[in-house]
Protein backbone atom coordinates (compact mmCIF):
# COMPACT_ATOMS: atom_id res chain seq x y z
CA UNK A 1 0.00 0.00 0.00
CA UNK A 2 0.85 3.78 0.00
CA UNK A 3 2.80 3.53 3.02
CA UNK A 4 4.77 0.55 2.07
CA UNK A 5 5.99 2.79 -0.70
CA UNK A 6 6.73 5.84 1.60
CA UNK A 7 9.47 3.19 2.79
CA UNK A 8 10.95 2.24 -0.35
CA UNK A 9 10.82 5.77 -1.35
CA UNK A 10 12.56 7.34 1.74
CA UNK A 11 13.52 5.02 4.71
CA UNK A 12 14.73 7.82 7.18
CA UNK A 13 11.83 9.84 6.69
CA UNK A 14 9.41 7.18 7.22
CA UNK A 15 11.37 6.01 10.25
CA UNK A 16 11.54 9.13 11.82
CA UNK A 17 7.83 9.93 11.28
CA UNK A 18 6.67 6.40 12.55
CA UNK A 19 9.57 5.33 14.64
CA UNK A 20 7.03 5.26 17.94
CA UNK A 21 4.68 2.95 15.64
CA UNK A 22 6.86 0.78 12.78
CA UNK A 23 7.62 -1.80 15.21
CA UNK A 24 4.29 -2.73 16.46
CA UNK A 25 2.73 -3.06 12.51
CA UNK A 26 6.31 -4.76 11.02
CA UNK A 27 5.73 -7.51 13.84
CA UNK A 28 2.09 -8.05 12.67
CA UNK A 29 3.03 -7.57 9.16
CA UNK A 30 5.67 -9.95 9.40
CA UNK A 31 3.65 -12.58 11.45
CA UNK A 32 1.05 -12.40 8.65
CA UNK A 33 3.61 -13.16 5.95
CA UNK A 34 5.38 -16.03 7.56
CA UNK A 35 1.84 -17.59 7.98
CA UNK A 36 1.58 -17.10 4.19
CA UNK A 37 5.14 -18.59 3.61
CA UNK A 38 4.49 -21.30 5.31
CA UNK A 39 1.31 -21.96 3.93
CA UNK A 40 2.89 -21.74 0.47
CA UNK A 41 5.32 -24.55 1.51
CA UNK A 42 2.67 -26.75 2.53
CA UNK A 43 1.05 -26.45 -0.26
CA UNK A 44 4.06 -27.48 -2.07
CA UNK A 45 4.22 -30.61 -0.45
CA UNK A 46 0.80 -31.34 -0.56
CA UNK A 47 1.58 -31.57 -4.28
CA UNK A 48 4.44 -34.55 -3.69
CA UNK A 49 6.71 -31.68 -4.06
CA UNK A 50 10.00 -31.58 -1.24
CA UNK A 51 10.47 -28.59 -1.04
CA UNK A 52 14.36 -27.96 -1.35
CA UNK A 53 14.66 -24.12 0.48
CA UNK A 54 18.37 -23.91 -0.50
CA UNK A 55 17.69 -24.72 -4.27
CA UNK A 56 14.12 -22.91 -4.24
CA UNK A 57 15.35 -19.56 -2.71
CA UNK A 58 18.55 -19.27 -4.64
CA UNK A 59 16.79 -19.90 -7.82
CA UNK A 60 15.51 -16.42 -9.58
CA UNK A 61 12.40 -17.80 -11.16
CA UNK A 62 10.83 -19.76 -8.43
CA UNK A 63 11.45 -17.42 -5.68
CA UNK A 64 9.68 -14.93 -7.72
CA UNK A 65 6.63 -17.51 -8.32
CA UNK A 66 6.33 -17.80 -4.60
CA UNK A 67 6.92 -14.24 -3.96
CA UNK A 68 3.56 -13.38 -6.18
CA UNK A 69 1.85 -16.00 -4.65
CA UNK A 70 2.92 -15.13 -1.16
CA UNK A 71 1.47 -10.90 -1.94
CA UNK A 72 -1.50 -12.49 -3.48
CA UNK A 73 -2.36 -14.08 -0.74
CA UNK A 74 -1.86 -11.60 1.55
CA UNK A 75 -3.81 -8.67 -0.73
CA UNK A 76 -6.66 -11.79 -0.55
CA UNK A 77 -6.49 -11.26 3.24
CA UNK A 78 -6.76 -7.82 2.86
CA UNK A 79 -10.47 -8.20 1.11
CA UNK A 80 -11.59 -9.94 4.57
CA UNK A 81 -9.72 -8.21 7.09
CA UNK A 82 -8.92 -4.83 5.68
CA UNK A 83 -7.66 -3.53 9.08
CA UNK A 84 -4.85 -5.53 8.63
CA UNK A 85 -3.35 -3.40 6.01
CA UNK A 86 0.07 -1.99 6.75
CA UNK A 87 -1.44 1.53 6.70
CA UNK A 88 -3.75 0.61 9.59
CA UNK A 89 -1.21 -0.98 11.16
CA UNK A 90 0.98 2.00 11.49
CA UNK A 91 -2.11 3.76 12.46
CA UNK A 92 -3.21 1.44 15.36
CA UNK A 93 -5.94 1.21 14.17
Amino acid sequence: DEKGKEILADADSFYKTYKDKYGDAFDKLSRMLILDFNNYVESQEEDGQYFEYKNTLRNAQRTGEMAKQIITDYRKGLIHHPEESFAKLLAGQ
